[in-house]
Parts: C-alpha cells; sequence; structure tokens
C-alpha cells in the first residue's frame, strides 16, 4: 500500500466462540476450571488480498463474473472488497468473448463507494461512477452523457483511474454529503478528485471531477448475461503506458499504483501475523500459568480441609476411647 493512502476494507470483527456445555446440569458435573484446557495453537498465515464483493445474482467463477437469468432483467454489480480515499490507482476490466453472453448485454464500469447499491449500476446513485459501454456514456447519479469517450464491446480492455488531489475528509455523519461532481469543463486541468478512462490503452480523458471524498472501490456492473472480468493487478494489458503516450499524462498517474496494493505488502502482513502468534503464545502461557496457581491453591485449601477434618475426628475418638 503506497504511502499517504488510506485503505479501506473488510473490519476485523471475528464471531465470539460459544462457550463449551458443561456436560450436564447443576454443579460439578463439568470438568474442573483449567484443566482439561486445549491451546488453540498456532494459526496458519492466511494473505489478506483484495476480493470482490457482489450481487448475489452475479456468478463468480475464479476471475470471470457473468450475468445470470435471476437479475430481473436489470443490473447489477460487483465491486473491490477495498477501497481508498487517498493517493492514484488503477484497474482494467476486461469484456470476455462468450458465446454464452447475451448480445444484448450492456456493462458500466468505474468507481463505487461502499453506499452503493449493488442491485444496480455504475452510476445510479450519487455514490457510483459509470462508462457505459453503449455509446460511450458516461454516467452519475443517474445522469447520462452520451458519446462522451468511444464505446467498447466483447473482447475490449477498459483501464480506470482515479486520482484524489483533494485532502478533504469524508462527512461519515451525513447520509447526504454535498455531491459536486460533474464532467470536466477543462479535462486538461481536472478540479479535485478525478476519475479518467482508457479504452485498449487509448485515453479516453477526464469523465468526472470534484468527486465528493470518501473511500471507492473498483466496480463494474453488467446487464443481462454479460460477462466480465476484473483485473486488480499488478500485471496488466493495458498498463502502464507506452512512454510517448505516458508523458501526456500527470505524474501522479504515470505512478499510479494497482488497486491490489490497497493490502499491506506481504512481508508486513508475516511480521504482523508473527507478532500477532507471539503475543497470543505469551497470553496463552499466562492463561495456563494463572490455571496452574489456582488449581494449586484449590490443591492446597483441600489439603488444609482434608488435615482439619482428620484432626477433628482423631480428637473425637480420642475423647471418646478416653470415657
Amino acid at each position: 500500500m503506497g504511502p499517504g493512502s488510506r485503505s479501506e476494507g473488510p473490519g476485523g470483527y471475528q464471531r465470539p466462540t460459544k462457550r463449551a456445555r458443561t456436560g450436564g446440569r447443576g454443579r460439578g458435573r463439568g470438568k474442573a476450571r483449567g484443566r482439561g484446557r486445549k491451546s488453540a495453537g498456532p494459526q496458519a498465515f492466511v494473505p489478506e488480498v483484495v476480493k470482490i464483493d457482489k450481487a448475489s445474482a452475479l456468478r463468480l467463477k475464479g476471475k470471470q463474473i457473468t450475468g445470470t437469468d435471476h437479475m430481473g432483467g436489470g443490473y447489477r454489480m460487483a465491486r473491490a472488497s477495498h477501497g481508498t480515499d487517498a493517493g492514484c490507482w488503477y484497474y482494467e476490466v476486461h469484456i470476455d468473448k462468450d458465446k454464452v453472453a447475451s448480445t444484448d448485454a450492456a456493462y458500466r464500469v468505474g468507481f463505487a463507494h461502499k453506499k452503493a447499491d449493488l442491485q444496480g449500476p455504475c452510476g445510479m446513485d450519487r455514490y457510483s461512477f459509470g462508462y457505459r459501454n453503449i455509446e460511450g456514456s458516461l454516467v452519475h447519479a443517474s445522469h447520462r452523457v452520451d458519446q462522451a469517450n468511444e464505446p467498447y464491446k466483447a473482447g475490449d480492455i477498459i483501464g480506470c483511474l482515479i486520482n484524489f488531489q483533494s485532502d478533504e475528509l469524508e462527512d461519515i455523519e451525513s447520509d447526504h454529503p454535498a455531491d459536486d461532481s460533474a464532467f470536466p469543463k477543462d479535462p486538461k486541468k481536472p478540479q479535485g478528485n478525478y476519475v479518467r478512462y482508457f479504452l485498449n490503452g487509448k485515453d479516453q480523458g477526464v469523465a468526472f471531477e470534484n468527486i465528493p471524498p470518501g473511500a471507492y472501490r473498483a466496480a463494474a456492473s453488467v446487464f443481462r448475461t454479460g460477462t466480465f472480468r476484473l483485473n486488480f493487478g499488478p500485471r496488466f494489458k493495458c498498463w502502464p503506458m507506452p512512454e510517448h503516450l505516458a508523458a501526456r499524462l500527470p505524474e501522479a498517474e504515470r505512478t499510479a499504483k494497482p488497486v491490489c496494493e490497497l493490502v499491506p505488502p506481504l512481508d508486513t502482513q508475516r511480521a504482523v501475523h508473527a507478532i500477532a502468534q507471539a503475543r497470543a503464545a505469551e497470553l496463552a502461557r499466562i492463561e495456563q500459568a494463572r490455571a496452574e496457581e489456582e488449581e494449586r491453591k484449590a490443591a492446597e485449601v483441600k489439603a488444609q480441609k482434608d488435615a482439619l477434618k482428620n484432626a477433628r475426628r482423631n480428637a473425637r475418638r480420642g475423647a471418646t476411647s478416653g470415657n
């Protein structure tokens, strides 16, 4: 993950573990506290990666996403599991040549906030921005501008880039934050945060500018049974651009990072995992030592009670024999 970037992804929530049953009603039927307790043991390292979050009606097979007959004739969206609100990021959408795909399938690709509805297309609401295959339309908040870009078709690759130039933070307290986004007046000098598209490596220009602050995710949507693939990197078909073409882009765009780098580097993840495992082992050692100390104290108390009981019994016997 690049310096200065702020990644937004799945939370660290874990389902609480259920308490083991004690084996029956009442007291004393379960095992003594700390006795027979097994340590969870070391957890295998599982790297964090940028995954795909999608509408349930879409079918996901590997990296291929296909619309199904269960969509009811509407658009459905798939998007990255991680988003960001800083830096410059790039990914690609491959429109597959699938014989099964409907000939009248339609696509919209771009970026979407986590608040965007998965049961609709990119650009349906104020939280997403889309580039449509038909007429090369650009769509945001259901406002469409036709013939803004070149149309695309099966076999094409759409490159999607988002660049955050503003340091303004998202107003997470408001359900309807200000939205000043617009189609650019001067594509050569985009204002604020903006989105740019590429078609098979050819620059289509800046599509949207003054995008409201927030963590946006790579996203694409399909109508009917079309098929596409989301490529989050690090290897792309059409990026980086040839030097003579890339020279026309701003420096921030030429050094755009692949969306797959929204997660920490593998070495960092391994280091964090090792630290967490060491801490877990230390906590387990402390817990085990505490349980053993409790058992030792319980054994001492029991021994004292038994000794006192025996002393009283012997005293009674002595008094009886004396009489």
